[in-house]
Parts: C-alpha cells; sequence; structure tokens
C-alpha cells in the first residue's frame, strides 16, 4: 500500500514539473517595451522641469514610478526620481 502511495506521489509531482516547465517565457520584447517607456516618461518628465510645468513633471515622475518600478532603468535613477518628486514638491 505504502509503495503505491509513493508511486502516486511521484507520478503527480513530475506531471507538475513538467506542466510547469512548459510554460512559454515571457516575451523580451514586452521588457523592452517597459524600458523604452520608462525613458520616454523620465524624457518628458525633464522637458516639462525645464519648460517650468512643474505639475505636470511631477505626475510624470510618479507614472514612472509606479508602472516602470521593475525596469532596468528605474533601478538606476531610483534615488534621483524620488529626489525631484520631492524637489518640485506640489
Amino acid at each position: 500500500m505504502r509503495k503505491c502511495w509513493i508511486l502516486g506521489a511521484l507520478l503527480v509531482g513530475g506531471g507538475l514539473a513538467a506542466d510547469a516547465a512548459q510554460e512559454p517565457p515571457k516575451p523580451r520584447a514586452d521588457q523592452e517595451a517597459r524600458e523604452k517607456k520608462a525613458r520616454a516618461l523620465w524624457e518628458q518628465a525633464e522637458q516639462f522641469e525645464k519648460e517650468g510645468k512643474l505639475a505636470e513633471a511631477q505626475r510624470k515622475l510618479r507614472e514612472l514610478r509606479t508602472r516602470c518600478r521593475s525596469t532596468a532603468f528605474y533601478f538606476e535613477k531610483m534615488e534621483e526620481i524620488s529626489d525631484r518628486i520631492n524637489t518640485i514638491g506640489l
């Protein structure tokens, strides 16, 4: 009886592992699009700040912080983004 239980557990566990291995990986294009979006938001915020449109600049920086947190661009600029949001301080 015990051997059947162990065999059943191995079969079920092996099936779950096989299902997990068959899931397609996330497309790299999606991550590249997120990186481009993060860079675009940063550039827009800089432009708004130069034009004196501080509310719009802060809005873009907050969107960058919220939506692009998992990007490498955000990780590199994280401290600067937070400092700018606080400096604008609206």
